[in-house]
């Protein structure tokens, strides 16, 4: 991906949609991932992996299109204000945060593969992937990724608090300071 060499003040609208699609899908993924490992086995077990696997799925169709997007685009300008050492922070848990999803979404599709499966709405069986290599990998990075996903809310809220209009930038109107 290269460095935008244009700059607006927020992003556009189809990235701000592209953010908060993504933000309800990765985060219905994990209460989604901690009710269905407490699932005696069972057709209801399978059916909340088949669920899991399909919204999977939908955080990779819209994470490549993200990315895509984003490759094509101006970004916004760096926040105002920030401190050399929080823009690092800031850069850092935004490349933390794509790591720890790609990496997540591919040991999922490695462990459906890995069981013989397609990954495909309605075939997968939890007892075919409790065993399989890619699924230490995926429970270490989903949990990875929702540590990140904590510490980027914390900035956002923060920032929002502290100098403002952070969340402008991503299409919320409601908190705006300079409004």
């Amino acid at each position: 991906m290269s460095a935008p060499t244009h700059y607006t003040s927020q992003y556009n609208r189809v990235s701000q949609v592209i953010h908060w699609v993504s933000a309800l899908l990765i985060l219905g993924m994990f209460p989604l991932g901690l009710i269905m490992h407490e699932l005696p086995d069972g057709a209801q077990k399978q059916i909340m992996y088949n669920i899991h696997v399909t919204v999977g799925l939908m955080v990779i169709v819209v994470t490549v299109f993200r990315l895509v997007w984003l490759a094509r685009r101006r970004w916004p300008e760096p926040l105002p204000e920030l401190s050399p050492l929080r823009l690092k922070l800031f850069t850092a848990t935004h490349v933390f945060l794509y790591i720890a999803l790609v990496v997540a979404l591919l040991s999922g599709i490695a462990m459906v593969i890995s069981s013989g499966l397609l990954p495909m709405p309605g075939t997968i069986d939890p007892e075919r992937i409790r065993d399989l290599p890619p699924r230490m990998i995926h429970d270490i990075f989903s949990k990875l990724l929702f540590v990140a996903l904590i510490i980027h809310v914390v900035g956002v809220i923060d920032y929002q608090v502290r100098k403002g209009d952070t969340l402008f930038r991503m299409g919320i109107t409601v908190f705006r300071k300079n409004s």
